[in-house]
Protein backbone atom coordinates (compact mmCIF):
# COMPACT_ATOMS: atom_id res chain seq x y z
CA UNK A 1 0.00 0.00 0.00
CA UNK A 2 1.12 3.33 -1.24
CA UNK A 3 2.22 6.18 1.62
CA UNK A 4 -0.73 8.39 0.45
CA UNK A 5 -3.23 5.41 0.61
CA UNK A 6 -2.72 4.57 4.63
CA UNK A 7 -5.54 6.60 6.40
CA UNK A 8 -4.51 8.93 9.09
CA UNK A 9 -6.17 10.06 12.02
CA UNK A 10 -4.10 13.01 14.05
CA UNK A 11 -4.78 12.72 17.72
CA UNK A 12 -4.15 16.80 19.28
CA UNK A 13 -3.36 17.19 22.51
CA UNK A 14 -4.18 20.86 22.83
CA UNK A 15 -3.30 22.32 25.68
CA UNK A 16 0.60 20.50 24.97
CA UNK A 17 0.76 21.78 21.44
CA UNK A 18 -0.39 25.31 22.02
CA UNK A 19 1.82 26.19 25.07
CA UNK A 20 4.87 24.78 22.93
CA UNK A 21 4.20 26.74 20.67
CA UNK A 22 4.24 29.76 22.59
CA UNK A 23 7.08 28.84 24.22
CA UNK A 24 8.72 29.75 20.78
CA UNK A 25 6.77 32.85 20.18
CA UNK A 26 4.08 31.27 18.30
CA UNK A 27 0.66 33.88 19.47
CA UNK A 28 -1.78 31.99 17.49
CA UNK A 29 -1.66 28.81 16.09
CA UNK A 30 -3.45 28.26 12.02
CA UNK A 31 -5.28 24.90 13.08
CA UNK A 32 -6.56 24.26 9.49
CA UNK A 33 -2.68 24.40 8.86
CA UNK A 34 -1.82 22.20 11.60
CA UNK A 35 -4.20 19.87 10.38
CA UNK A 36 -2.43 19.71 6.73
CA UNK A 37 0.61 19.20 8.00
CA UNK A 38 -0.29 16.79 10.59
CA UNK A 39 -2.00 14.32 7.86
CA UNK A 40 0.15 15.54 4.54
CA UNK A 41 1.12 12.16 3.76
CA UNK A 42 -1.89 9.91 4.65
CA UNK A 43 -5.39 9.85 3.20
CA UNK A 44 -6.84 11.98 6.34
CA UNK A 45 -9.88 10.15 7.96
CA UNK A 46 -10.19 12.11 11.39
CA UNK A 47 -8.51 15.20 13.34
CA UNK A 48 -9.50 15.75 16.39
CA UNK A 49 -8.41 18.61 19.15
CA UNK A 50 -9.04 17.37 22.59
CA UNK A 51 -9.18 20.25 24.98
CA UNK A 52 -11.17 21.38 28.28
CA UNK A 53 -14.59 22.34 28.09
CA UNK A 54 -14.71 25.70 29.97
CA UNK A 55 -17.73 28.24 29.31
CA UNK A 56 -15.25 30.97 27.89
CA UNK A 57 -13.75 28.83 24.92
CA UNK A 58 -17.04 28.61 22.61
CA UNK A 59 -15.32 30.90 20.32
CA UNK A 60 -12.35 28.70 20.29
CA UNK A 61 -14.29 25.76 19.28
CA UNK A 62 -15.96 27.15 16.58
CA UNK A 63 -12.68 28.37 15.31
CA UNK A 64 -11.75 24.59 15.28
CA UNK A 65 -14.34 23.46 13.69
CA UNK A 66 -14.42 25.86 11.12
CA UNK A 67 -10.52 24.81 10.35
CA UNK A 68 -11.61 21.15 10.14
CA UNK A 69 -10.95 20.25 13.51
CA UNK A 70 -13.47 17.73 15.41
CA UNK A 71 -13.49 19.26 18.94
CA UNK A 72 -13.07 17.18 21.83
CA UNK A 73 -14.18 18.92 24.48
CA UNK A 74 -13.56 17.36 27.76
CA UNK A 75 -15.30 17.85 31.11
CA UNK A 76 -13.60 20.31 33.46
CA UNK A 77 -11.38 18.64 36.49
CA UNK A 78 -11.00 15.51 33.52
CA UNK A 79 -7.96 14.56 31.91
CA UNK A 80 -7.52 15.60 28.19
CA UNK A 81 -4.66 12.76 28.04
CA UNK A 82 -7.18 10.44 29.06
CA UNK A 83 -9.66 11.24 26.62
CA UNK A 84 -7.10 11.33 23.97
CA UNK A 85 -5.27 8.22 24.63
CA UNK A 86 -9.08 6.50 25.16
CA UNK A 87 -9.81 7.10 21.81
CA UNK A 88 -6.36 6.91 19.84
CA UNK A 89 -6.45 2.52 21.45
CA UNK A 90 -10.33 2.16 20.84
CA UNK A 91 -9.56 3.88 16.94
CA UNK A 92 -6.57 1.01 16.62
CA UNK A 93 -8.97 -1.54 17.91
CA UNK A 94 -11.84 -1.08 15.28
CA UNK A 95 -9.17 -0.22 12.81
CA UNK A 96 -10.34 3.33 12.12
CA UNK A 97 -6.89 4.47 11.11
CA UNK A 98 -3.54 2.59 9.63
CA UNK A 99 -1.32 5.56 11.12
CA UNK A 100 -1.98 7.39 14.11
CA UNK A 101 -0.71 10.95 14.47
CA UNK A 102 -0.06 12.45 18.28
CA UNK A 103 0.59 16.14 18.28
CA UNK A 104 1.91 16.31 21.84
CA UNK A 105 5.69 16.00 23.30
CA UNK A 106 4.24 14.37 26.54
CA UNK A 107 5.89 11.46 27.60
CA UNK A 108 3.02 10.15 29.33
CA UNK A 109 1.95 8.64 25.87
CA UNK A 110 4.94 6.55 25.64
CA UNK A 111 2.97 3.75 26.56
CA UNK A 112 0.09 4.20 24.99
CA UNK A 113 2.14 4.52 21.55
CA UNK A 114 3.82 1.48 22.35
CA UNK A 115 0.20 -0.52 22.56
CA UNK A 116 -0.97 1.35 19.47
CA UNK A 117 1.99 -0.33 17.67
CA UNK A 118 1.31 -3.60 18.97
CA UNK A 119 -2.29 -3.68 17.63
CA UNK A 120 0.12 -2.89 14.12
CA UNK A 121 -0.30 0.37 13.89
CA UNK A 122 1.59 2.92 12.90
CA UNK A 123 2.19 5.84 15.00
CA UNK A 124 3.81 9.24 14.20
CA UNK A 125 4.58 11.96 16.88
CA UNK A 126 4.22 15.62 16.02
CA UNK A 127 5.56 18.32 18.50
CA UNK A 128 8.32 21.54 18.36
CA UNK A 129 11.74 19.97 18.60
CA UNK A 130 12.28 21.51 22.45
CA UNK A 131 9.42 20.24 23.88
CA UNK A 132 9.36 17.00 22.85
CA UNK A 133 10.09 13.54 25.22
CA UNK A 134 13.20 12.00 23.75
CA UNK A 135 11.36 8.39 25.00
CA UNK A 136 7.85 9.36 23.10
CA UNK A 137 10.41 10.54 19.96
CA UNK A 138 12.17 7.21 20.06
CA UNK A 139 9.36 5.20 20.22
CA UNK A 140 7.45 7.16 17.73
CA UNK A 141 7.65 5.41 14.16
CA UNK A 142 8.17 8.69 12.36
CA UNK A 143 8.38 12.04 14.38
CA UNK A 144 7.22 15.53 12.43
CA UNK A 145 9.21 18.78 13.33
CA UNK A 146 6.69 21.38 13.87
CA UNK A 147 9.69 23.88 13.98
CA UNK A 148 9.86 23.25 10.54
CA UNK A 149 6.28 24.00 9.86
CA UNK A 150 6.31 27.21 11.56
CA UNK A 151 4.91 29.38 9.04
CA UNK A 152 2.40 26.87 7.67
CA UNK A 153 0.76 26.58 11.08
CA UNK A 154 0.96 29.99 12.53
CA UNK A 155 -0.92 32.97 11.67
CA UNK A 156 1.56 36.39 11.36
CA UNK A 157 0.28 38.88 14.17
CA UNK A 158 0.31 42.41 13.19
CA UNK A 159 0.05 45.43 15.67
CA UNK A 160 -2.23 48.01 16.02
CA UNK A 161 -5.03 50.40 18.01
CA UNK A 162 -8.39 49.35 18.56
CA UNK A 163 -10.36 52.06 17.34
CA UNK A 164 -12.45 52.67 20.31
CA UNK A 165 -11.21 52.00 23.74
CA UNK A 166 -7.36 52.96 21.31
CA UNK A 167 -5.72 50.19 23.45
CA UNK A 168 -2.82 48.12 21.42
CA UNK A 169 -3.74 44.84 20.32
CA UNK A 170 -2.31 42.49 17.57
CA UNK A 171 -4.38 40.89 15.24
CA UNK A 172 -3.91 38.06 12.79
CA UNK A 173 -4.49 40.10 9.68
CA UNK A 174 -2.78 42.71 8.29
CA UNK A 175 -5.00 46.11 9.23
CA UNK A 176 -6.44 48.24 6.16
CA UNK A 177 -6.73 52.05 6.55
CA UNK A 178 -10.49 53.07 6.74
CA UNK A 179 -11.26 49.71 8.09
CA UNK A 180 -12.02 49.35 12.08
CA UNK A 181 -10.24 47.17 14.02
CA UNK A 182 -11.25 46.58 17.27
CA UNK A 183 -9.74 44.64 20.89
CA UNK A 184 -12.34 41.82 21.75
CA UNK A 185 -14.19 43.78 24.80
CA UNK A 186 -15.03 46.23 21.57
CA UNK A 187 -15.64 44.06 19.08
CA UNK A 188 -18.53 42.24 21.60
CA UNK A 189 -20.15 45.48 21.54
CA UNK A 190 -20.47 46.54 17.55
CA UNK A 191 -23.48 44.53 16.07
CA UNK A 192 -22.29 41.93 13.73
CA UNK A 193 -23.35 42.70 10.09
CA UNK A 194 -25.21 40.07 8.22
CA UNK A 195 -24.73 39.47 4.10
CA UNK A 196 -27.08 38.76 1.94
Amino acid sequence: MSQGLLRGMAFIDFPNITSSGMGLGIRRLNFAGLAKVLTSDTTPVGCAAYIADIGSRQELFRELDRSGLKVEAVSPGKSVDGRLIFDLIVGAYRDFYDVGILASGDRDYVRVVQEAKRLKKTIWVASFSSSIAHSLKSCADKFIDLDKYVSEISFQMYPTICVDCRKSIEVPFKPISGRPVYCRDCYKKHPKTKSI
